[in-house]
């Protein structure tokens, strides 16, 4: 699957690297490029479900971005993962049950 080139991120469209893109997941960097339903798996084994994402310029870290607050996470509507935590992503649509 070929990442996505978009290099805009979703609130500051900030110009993302290509060298950041290629460190992501396909979903995660699809994420940073356009909304959507999105998830992904931490290491400890959460699960967090997110709208968008956007790169924290100059780091290892990616923020995740949430109209709703993301699901059984204490976060509110946002909130920065390290990369090395992240151990699967998502793109697509489902039905929580």
């Amino acid at each position: 699957m070929n990442k996505p080139h978009a290099t805009t991120g979703p609130l500051e469209h900030k110009v993302i690297p290509p060298d950041y893109i290629e460190r992501l997941p396909d979903a995660l960097a699809a994420a940073c490029c356009h909304p959507g339903e999105f998830a992904m798996g931490l290491r400890d084994g959460t699960i967090l479900f997110f709208d968008q994402a956007d790169y924290i310029s100059g780091s290892e870290w990616v923020h995740l971005y949430t109209a709703t607050g993301l699901r059984d996470f204490p976060a509110g509507t946002g909130v920065d993962i390290r990369l090395t935590e992240i151990t699967w992503a998502v793109d697509g649509q489902w039905k929580a049950e």
